[in-house]
């Protein structure tokens, strides 16, 4: 009775903390771009992610974040190419979507669930030299986009390598705690372990390749609601 016991104790303390888990990520998925500029401008530069304007495209109306230098803003915005718009400076860094024009070590990060599925990087110097990349396509939540200013070069990492990213930044976290409160409660023996690591990686598995694959295919909404079902068409998506 002891040890079954201890079980009742463990899946009652995992239950919780699925639940917590489960409340944590009823919010809208939150898409994420970061970009990286290696050789990057001796000078001051704003870097802004651009979207194709069309019928089902949202007009982004916003006057852009706060405490930027006016005058590099006003030569991102001069550089915008006709037919887009910047996303960022377009926006107030609400929480549909947010960006870092300014950067930091060469870093930008931008992210909301309002994130452009086909978008262009737009680089823009205080000297007014500017560079936009080629379209390019975010196939998953979390994507990371190179940009060598020196060669004018743009290149995205590949679906499956951030995938692969994506899935073990999520599994190793959820393996030592729950690892942890397998050893606590004195559970830790060969068919546990094994057990424990194949329900994880089902279960952190299917989830991010679901959603990885419909994000790009059928938008965030189909991808986080209706996993499983395939991208049919209709309104209410953006940018198809």
């Amino acid at each position: 009775m002891k040890g079954f016991g201890k079980r009742i104790v463990f899946f009652l303390a995992a239950a919780l903390l699925l639940a917590g888990t489960a409340s944590a990520n009823s919010a809208p998925p939150d898409c994420r771009v970061a970009v990286t500029v290696v050789n990057g401008p001796e000078e001051a530069y704003y870097l802004d992610l651009l979207e194709e304007l069309s019928e089902t495209v949202r007009v982004r109306d916003g006057k852009g974040p706060k405490g930027l230098d006016p005058a590099l803003e006003s030569l991102t915005r001069q550089s915008v190419p006709e037919g887009w718009q910047a996303c960022t400076l377009s926006e107030d860094n609400s929480h549909s979507f947010s960006g870092d024009v300014a950067g930091e070590n060469g870093v930008h990060i931008f992210h909301g669930w309002d994130m452009p599925r086909e978008f262009r990087v737009l680089v823009v110097t205080a000297s007014g030299e500017s560079w936009v990349s080629e379209p390019l396509a975010r196939e998953i939540l979390n994507s990371s986009v190179r940009v060598d200013w020196e060669g004018k070069t743009v290149r995205i990492t590949p679906k499956w390598v951030a995938l692969g990213i994506q899935f073990l930044s999520t599994l190793i976290p959820t393996l030592v705690i729950e690892g942890l409160v397998l050893i606590a409660f004195g559970l830790a023996s060969k068919r546990n372990w094994l057990v424990f690591l194949v329900v994880n990686l089902a279960t952190q598995g299917n989830p991010v390749g679901y959603i990885g694959a419909s994000a790009g295919a059928g938008g965030i909404w189909d991808a986080a609601v209706f996993p499983a079902l395939p991208y049919t068409g209709g309104a209410g998506h953006r940018g198809r």
